[in-house]
């Protein structure tokens, strides 16, 4: 019956988009009212106005929330946001239209994007992030919305997941199982030390760890660790940095006598659609977007981490954060970026101004965003939010030959064959014998003619 109700509803929007004899938009301005007003609601939830709130929805506005729960009319929403707003672990929801259509005669607009609910739970702050659809009815000159389906697709940052979407863990599981991967080429989820002792990757770990001799004066200087700090390790078994770093570490944390059960390894997975993701999700509480990272907290407040590679050696760095002193965190711009689409806030990005440009230089490694749009968000199944990025790098580097080439592949997975085109052909300007830009146009030809 729940599944029944959301077909209907997608199928609603797609009839109404289809009334009008011409598939061409109305003015741009009607999709600009239409963010908007989810700009309006957006600031409603996080200030709890439900007045204000009530005013973008029309009285018969129907919601199936992420829980398959479906909310009919004014009265039920309007209950259900109450609810919300009255519990002190709810913090807000935020809904990001990627793309909004406005039918030919301007009466039914289509709005579809990411959310992301966050609530401050006793063991961290829960983000439960899905895909959206929302139907939009022009009254009288106002956008209001009609109806929306919400789709829960990951959760982290708390146990509380498990409440709110049950299974997520098999979800992402199940993902990587159906990958290339055989399951003894990459470890995926929280492991043990004893785990990387095992065969394939004892070949690289108990190496590693028996031939590294730790500086001595900062392993004397990690003793300073008390009982109350603990150490996040999110890695990759498949990746270069993690299988040099990992093993120095551990070695690094056992001559100092740091306790193995104040050290958790994840393993992240390699595989698209679940780049850099565990099952569980708890990397998402951490903002993770290099490997390896180390996490040094204590009482849930984060006292320095270690992003991808040491300033110094691994034992030095630890020892640094220890004594309060953390090293210089690279990736700058790359981790405000991470931090804006995880929080929701990128309109920064899509609209970005000289001011915010102006901030990412400042915030350094801006050479980096290629790697963050395409390894991050590309390969993730997420090439609107990609393209975004990669534009904003492009400003900033415009002679970038892989640039423009990651432009066009976003392009392409967004369907825009056009747009594909112009930005390989910019990639192909700069340098006319780049062998990805002109594989990619031969394919792009090929799709353009069919």
């Amino acid at each position: 019956m729940m599944k029944n109700h959301r077909l209907a509803v997608v199928a609603a929007v797609i009839a109404l988009l289809a009334l009008a004899p011409a598939p061409e938009l109305l003015a741009q301005d009607d999709a600009d009212q239409i963010r908007t007003v989810r700009e309006a609601s957006n600031a409603a939830i996080a200030s709890r106005d439900i007045d204000a709130l009530r005013s973008t929805w029309i009285e018969d506005f129907n919601v199936t929330g992420s829980s398959g729960r479906v909310y009919a009319g004014d009265a039920e929403m309007t209950a259900g946001f109450q609810s919300s707003f009255e519990d002190p672990e709810f913090t807000t929801y935020v809904r990001t239209p990627e793309t909004v259509q406005v039918s030919a005669n301007g009466a039914f607009g289509a709005e579809e994007g990411a959310w992301v609910g966050t609530w401050d739970r006793a063991d961290g702050t829960m983000r439960l992030r899905g895909t959206y659809l929302a139907q939009w009815q022009n009254r009288s000159g106002e956008w209001k919305l009609a109806s929306e389906v919400f789709v829960a697709l990951s959760c982290g940052g708390s146990t509380g997941c498990a409440e709110v979407l049950p299974n997520h863990r098999d979800t992402t599981a199940a993902k990587l199982q159906e990958s290339h991967w055989s399951p003894d080429a990459m470890l995926v989820g929280e492991i043990e030390e004893s785990d990387l002792r095992e065969a394939p990757f004892d070949e690289w770990y108990v190496e590693r760890y028996d031939a590294y001799s730790p500086d001595a004066a900062a392993v004397e200087g990690l003793g300073a660790l008390d009982d109350e700090t603990q150490i996040e390790v999110f890695f990759g078994t498949w990746c270069g940095d993690s299988k040099r770093e990992v093993p120095r570490l551990m070695r690094s944390l056992d001559e100092a006598g740091f306790p193995r059960d104040r050290v958790r390894i994840v393993a992240l997975s390699d595989h698209p659609g679940v780049f850099k993701m565990s099952p569980a999700g708890s990397e998402h509480a951490f903002l993770i977007h290099r490997t390896p990272t180390i996490v040094v907290h204590r009482d849930g407040d984060e006292l320095g981490r270690i992003v991808e590679r040491p300033a110094g050696q691994v034992e030095q760095d630890l020892a640094a954060i220890v004594a309060g002193d953390r090293p210089a965190r690279p990736y700058g711009a790359e981790s405000a970026l991470h931090t804006m689409f995880y929080e929701g806030d990128t309109d920064a990005v899509q609209t970005p101004t000289s001011a915010f440009l102006e901030h990412l230089r400042e915030l350094g490694d801006t050479e980096s965003l290629w790697h963050y749009a395409y390894y991050d968000l590309l390969l993730n199944g997420r090439p609107a939010d990609a393209a975004d990025v990669l534009r904003v790098f492009l400003t900033l580097h415009p002679d970038s030959v892989r640039g423009h080439r990651f432009l066009a592949s976003a392009h392409r997975e967004l369907g825009e064959v056009g747009e594909a085109l112009y930005a390989v052909r910019r990639a192909l300007a700069l340098d006319p014998e780049d062998r990805g830009s002109l594989r990619l146009e031969r394919e792009l030809l090929g799709e353009e003619n069919n």
